[in-house]
């Protein structure tokens, strides 16, 4: 990207604003602005992405209205707004596509630096504190790295949602037949994924039942409550993916999108949290 995210995205808010405000127009009134818009947007677009071109070549904003001989002044005038609007709606099409893109770069980028400065502040903890939490934010970063993925994947889908409305509806329907075959798969993989807070666990909980300090009895009591709120969060996120392949109206999937993520954010918190838990009493 060449540009701050979230300045791109301002810039793109406010082109959706103006396309709203030249909806409320005619053609006569508003077709030197919508041309100016059109001009803007192409001008964002190449500023911002490194893939201008190739999101340039797809963009259209412009509908090839042909007008036939013999019609009357008012059926030109009523063509011309009949395109006018559809031009419009096609622009801020693309304009909300470009948006979602951008939304979801910053958010991964985010998440990106918060890894960064949890590498940091390992290596400033003694050598042996190091070298166990260590051990424990390798496998840690396991958990989040599967997370970016899904984030990274989600991205993907979304370029291409912004080439053909038709075959973002025919990409939903194949997700829809293809649910049943992926359910043993997802099954592999949940079970892989969760093998890290299993063996966390079970050695916080085997070495601290060893003792009968107040301080080993609470160990165990919150280790009990980080790993059940793992699993329910896991079990939270896997229920919100499935509804995610299956719906198709894109503002639900954006909002059931946003579930996910937020989520996310207590799933790493809670991993954190008991990768700690490891590394001090295991």
């Amino acid at each position: 990207m060449k540009i701050d995210s979230n300045e791109a995205i301002k810039k793109f808010d406010e082109c959706i604003k103006q396309i709203e405000e030249l909806k409320k127009s005619n053609q006569k009134e508003g077709k030197n602005k919508k041309k100016e818009l059109d001009e803007k947007i192409r001008a964002l677009v190449n500023t911002i992405f490194e893939d201008s071109n190739d999101k340039l070549s797809r963009y259209e904003s412009n509908s090839g209205l042909v007008l036939s001989t013999g019609m009357s002044e008012t059926e030109v005038d009523e063509a011309l707004n009949d395109a006018y609007q559809s031009d419009l709606d096609q622009m801020k099409s693309y304009v909300v596509g470009f948006l979602e893109e951008l939304k979801i770069i910053s958010e991964t980028k985010e998440k990106t630096g918060k890894l960064d400065e949890l590498e940091g502040k390992i290596k400033e903890v003694n050598l042996e504190k190091e070298r166990r939490q260590g051990v424990a934010e390798q496998k840690f970063y396991g958990a989040v790295i599967e997370l970016l993925d899904f984030q990274r994947n989600e991205l993907k889908r979304r370029n291409e949602n912004t080439q053909d409305i038709s075959e973002i509806k025919s990409k939903i329907m194949k997700l829809e037949d293809n649910v049943t075959k992926k359910s043993n798969s997802e099954n592999s993989v949940k079970k892989e994924r969760s093998s890290d807070e299993d063996k966390w666990f079970n050695e916080i909980i085997n070495k601290q039942t060893k003792f009968s300090s107040s301080d080993a009895i609470s160990c165990i009591k919150d280790t009990k409550v980080i790993y059940s709120k793992i699993k329910i969060l896991r079990k939270q996120i896997d229920q919100r993916n499935s509804d995610l392949s299956i719906i198709g109206d894109q503002k639900s999937r954006d909002r059931k999108y946003h579930e996910i993520l937020e989520l996310e954010k207590l799933l790493i918190a809670s991993l954190e949290n008991l990768a700690s838990k490891w590394s001090e009493y295991s």
